[in-house]
């Protein structure tokens, strides 16, 4: 073994020496001192071991490039060979190093220093290397941070796939034990990790504190036509986030699983604790969330399995929206009063919403479980719907083709048809709904004018059992109702409706 003998003195050679002498799988010792290290290369078959207090210099110039295996503890190894500089250590085509370690540039982690400098080296080496970045157990006073090196980080209106960092990773072991935390310093905004057009990116294992000024995480491609991105984000507690917790536009493919997203109040201004809003992002799975904010969605297809909407859920933009939920639980958006709501601009709205075992938790008055416009409808089973208006106005771009929502052995709270099978329609479109299907499908159809009771029944001929009806307004006054639904058994189906005359409904049901 290697060893610079007269440690905490300045010596040029020293460590360039040491370097030069050891034998091939052999390890240098680099005892407590400041070494200059500017245009030194660790060998490739070498391990450098640095002790508490040792640290290399290096400079923008006079790079300090490791090759082979470097150990320390989380304390400070690298540092600037000016005051006004950085280091500047590369560890590019590197084979014998797992991770980088955030303290070794300098990080402090005890929520006092301002560690902005120290991490953003951390993670442009990180970058440039390949190399995951850890970031040890602590607490990281941090402003705006870059991903990766800032001086490669897409600018707006690029397509183009910036290099991205392979992992950056907390300690504490995740599922829900956040030990390293980062929180915005006084003044930040904007977003406090940022990184565009990346691709493969792992973020795991972190507490991202927006301190109320700043929103978490931004992992958005530029519009354009993104590639399959396949970002994973998980075991993350997005903190006291303004403006967005986590914004995926226009991101393909990408896993969220295991987080926690919470957001500030801020009045008259519009908060997303998660945000696709592009008509090209697509295929991302979201999973095992707490979401505590409202969450606002536009992609072309997205799975949602086992998330809790505390703010509700809003499916906006101009995307295909394809939603498919299981396990969900959907909370009421206060400023709305509807919890999935789609505020979609496109040409269909929501193409479709399917959900099995949910939980929509409950409306208040003049508040509704589902409104907005979609384009086919949906499709809900086994999901409990919690007391009030299931169904507010829901709107449909497509002239005699309003959308149609089946409702399949679900439980509406205080409703007489509890647990029974049956079909939810409100529509404000046009044009009958339900009249027709494949062939041999359709058992018949019907108009039915409400009586001034709160129910009406029919029975279809030739069948003796429905499986499925449908119902839409068919009258001015019928589109007017809130809260309709219908239940079936056996060959008879009845219109559930408010107290009130007169209004006709087209009514169409399938054989079982």
């Amino acid at each position: 073994m290697e060893s610079c003998s007269d440690p905490g003195v300045i010596d040029s050679t020293c460590l360039l020496n040491a370097l030069r002498s050891v034998a091939p799988g052999g390890e240098v010792l680099v005892p407590r001192g400041r070494y200059p290290g500017g245009g030194l290369t660790v060998p490739a078959d070498v391990m450098i071991r640095m002790m508490p207090g040792a640290m290399v210099s290096s400079g923008s110039s006079r790079p300090f490039r490791v090759l082979g295996g470097i150990q320390a503890g989380n304390y400070r190894i690298f540092v600037g060979e000016s005051a006004s500089g950085g280091p500047d250590v590369e560890f590019r085509g590197n084979r014998a190093v797992d991770a980088l370690n955030a303290r070794w540039w300098g990080a402090a982690g005890d929520g006092v220093a301002d560690d902005t400098l120290a991490l953003q080296e951390a993670l442009t080496a990180g970058e440039r290397s390949g190399l995951a970045v850890v970031i040890p157990p602590g607490t990281y006073l941090v402003g705006n941070l870059q991903l990766g090196d800032p001086a490669t980080a897409a600018r707006a209106g690029s397509t183009a796939a910036a290099p991205s960092i392979v992992s950056v990773r907390g300690g504490g072991g995740g599922r829900g034990i956040y030990q390293t935390v980062l929180v915005a310093k006084p003044g930040t905004s904007g977003f406090l990790l940022q990184r565009h057009n990346i691709t493969r990116a792992d973020i795991r294992d972190l507490t991202i504190d927006g301190a109320g000024t700043a929103s978490c995480l931004d992992l958005s491609w530029f519009q354009g036509s993104a590639p399959s991105a396949q970002d994973v984000v998980t075991d993350l507690n997005l903190l006291r986030c303004r403006g967005i917790g986590l914004d995926l536009d226009n991101d393909n493919d990408s896993v969220v699983s295991d987080n926690s997203i919470n957001m500030v109040a801020d009045p008259g201004a519009d908060e997303f604790a998660i945000h696709m809003d592009a008509e090209s992002g697509w295929g991302s799975l979201v999973d095992d969330v707490a979401f505590g904010g409202a969450v606002w969605v536009s992609v072309q297809n997205m799975s949602m399995t086992n998330d809790m909407f505390f703010g509700g859920i809003e499916l906006g933009g101009q995307a295909l929206n394809m939603i498919a939920m299981v396990g969900v639980q959907v909370g009421m958006d206060p400023a709305t009063g509807v919890a999935l709501n789609s505020t979609n601009s496109g040409f269909l709205g929501t193409v479709s919403v399917s959900c099995v075992g949910c939980w929509f938790i409950g409306a208040g008055p003049g508040q509704f479980m589902i409104a907005g416009k979609f384009g086919l409808g949906g499709r809900f089973s086994s999901t409990y719907f919690g007391p009030g208006d299931v169904f507010g106005p829901v709107t449909t771009s497509q002239v005699g083709y309003p959308p149609r929502f089946e409702v399949d052995s679900c439980f509406i709270s205080g409703s007489a048809a509890e647990n029974g099978q049956m079909v939810l329609v409100q529509t404000n479109g046009e044009g009958p709904n339900g009249t027709t299907g494949p062939a041999g499908e359709i058992a018949g159809s019907v108009s039915l004018r409400t009586s001034a009771s709160v129910e009406d029944t029919v029975s279809f001929r030739g069948t003796s059992r429905l499986s499925r009806c449908w119902f839409s307004p068919a009258s001015d006054s019928a589109a007017a109702m809130s809260g309709v639904y219908v239940t079936v058994s056996g060959a008879s189906v009845t219109l559930h409706h408010p107290p009130a005359a007169g209004a006709v409904f087209s009514v169409a049901c399938a054989p079982g």
